[in-house]
């Protein structure tokens, strides 16, 4: 869940105006034409689900975001001033350029594309046991996320044997554990992965724990 201090909530409900930017390298770019999109079903279905949140937007064309990743802030005016609220990182994965005016259009996902690459299946001995959390903890680590659910369901359970396929992506072991959990997995805007239940918080809480 995004945390906003009271003045900011103060402002949305009194102005309609949306600033938003892009942090690259350190560097603030203003982008326009902003849509944000997250969500978590699947085939009308939210359990097991490791659905991206995806941004589309408009930047100068001087700046190059092929393949780049960047923080991307949506901010308001209180008294005068932008207070700023930030939605995690975001990856490009396609882009758009109009020599005409000036203008890319970009298309990127949250750090959860970062697991659309092979499972390596040989750095966990299941001979001795590897529960459900070990499983995830370690393929996250493969490809560089931090899973930020302390506990869930089935979580201790234990497993003898490798249970996906040589050619499984990362991505399908957070959807297995997703469903063996009864959760749907997002990244938040802390960049980091969660096992959500649906049955016990709204959307976008992150009570997860038996």
């Amino acid at each position: 869940m995004i945390s906003v201090n009271d003045n900011i909530k103060q402002a949305y409900s009194l102005s309609t105006t949306q600033i938003d930017r892009i942090i690259l390298n350190g560097t603030p770019y203003y982008i326009t034409n902003v849509e944000y999109s997250d969500n978590c079903y699947q085939d009308g279905n939210v359990f097991g689900t490791a659905e991206a949140r995806q941004l589309a937007f408009e930047i100068e064309n001087s700046v190059n975001l092929e393949r780049q990743e960047y923080e991307y802030q949506t901010g308001i005016v209180v008294d005068g001033v932008v207070e700023w609220i930030s939605l995690g990182n975001f990856i490009t994965f396609d882009t758009e350029e109009d020599d005409t005016n000036g203008i890319t259009k970009v298309n990127a996902m949250d750090n959860m594309i970062k697991s659309n690459v092979l499972y390596d299946h040989t750095s966990l001995d299941y001979s001795v046991g590897v529960t459900i959390k070990e499983i995830l903890e370690d393929a996250l680590e493969q490809c560089g996320l931090e899973l930020g659910t302390s506990s869930f369901v089935n979580s201790n359970f234990v497993c003898y044997s490798d249970q996906f396929e040589d050619n499984a992506l990362i991505r399908q072991v957070i959807i297995a554990c997703a469903q063996i959990s009864g959760t749907f997995a997002k990244i938040r805007s802390d960049n980091k992965l969660y096992l959500i239940n649906p049955n016990k918080a709204l959307y976008g809480d992150l009570v997860t724990e038996e």
